[in-house]
């Protein structure tokens, strides 16, 4: 059931954003629908938090195993340096014990010379041993840090996709919402205009009322200067069409007291 619902909202998203990107009106219901669902922005804060908690937790990890290596690396050497020197002096006090002692003791001493050498030469190979194991460790480090940038740029490219979707939705959702408050006023809607072009940029839409021209601006997260530069597009408007008093609108999802409190001082009207 749960599959059916989620490919049932998948759908119903594809068809709306096909709607809207062709001009066309959405129903009441499919409004409603998509209000309902762009209510729920914890889940898009969620993919963003998981990406940011994916990065860190590589370069923290990457961090952490290199820091380990370089000590492990360290340590090691020092121990075979150490090794090594010992053994080369026992090595040098072993030859002076054998100039002083007769032919017995010296082949006894040279038996151990050569325990000694082997010794040394295991060392070595044990040097060589972990030269691979850290080479390997690197290659493993580095093929690691390759996957996880590359899921990291799947879950961005993801991210940015549904982001720009729903900001076409989101759009829509409000631009709906303010029509539908005007009908509820009584105003006839004489036209609509999308993407409307002026000298200071693009107006997200005007609606023109058998009373007057709503000049509509939809931010996700408004701040002054959004008001500003709908003003400065409502003056564009107001020099193009002087039959009707033109009124700029700023809605959307966050628009915190400071904006609103400009806004309205300015007479911009908050929807």
């Amino acid at each position: 059931m749960g599959e059916e619902l989620e490919k049932w909202y998948k759908d119903f998203l594809e068809r709306v954003i096909e709607k809207i990107r062709k001009g066309q009106e959405l129903t009441n219901s499919e409004t409603q629908i998509v209000a309902n669902y762009m209510a729920n922005t914890q889940l898009r804060d969620h993919v963003v938090y998981l990406v940011n908690k994916l990065t860190e937790l590589n370069a923290n990890l990457e961090r952490r195993l290199m820091d380990r290596l370089v000590e492990v690396e360290r340590r090691l050497m020092d121990r075979l340096v150490e090794v090594e020197r010992n053994l080369r002096d026992e090595i040098r006090k072993t030859r002076e014990e054998l100039l002083a002692n007769d032919e017995k003791i010296r082949q006894e001493l040279l038996k151990r010379i050569e325990g000694l050498e082997v010794r040394i030469s295991a060392s070595d190979m044990k040097i060589q041993e972990v030269d691979s194991k850290v080479e390997a460790t690197r290659n493993d480090l580095h093929n690691t840090k390759a996957d996880l940038e590359r899921k990291i740029q799947e879950v961005d490219s993801k991210v940015e996709a549904t982001r720009s979707d729903l900001g076409l939705v989101a759009e829509e959702v409000y631009i709906s919402n303010f029509i539908n408050r005007l009908v509820r006023e009584n105003q006839a809607i004489l036209n609509i205009y999308r993407k409307y072009e002026t000298e200071h940029g693009e107006v997200d839409a005007i609606v023109e009322t058998n009373e007057k021209i709503y000049v509509l601006e939809v931010k996700m997260r408004a701040e002054p200067k959004d008001v500003d530069v709908l003003l400065l597009k409502t003056k564009a408007i107001l020099q193009e069409r002087q039959d009707k008093g033109v009124i700029p609108v700023l809605t959307g999802s966050k628009i915190n007291r400071i904006v609103r409190n400009y806004a309205k001082g300015l007479n911009v009207m908050i929807s």
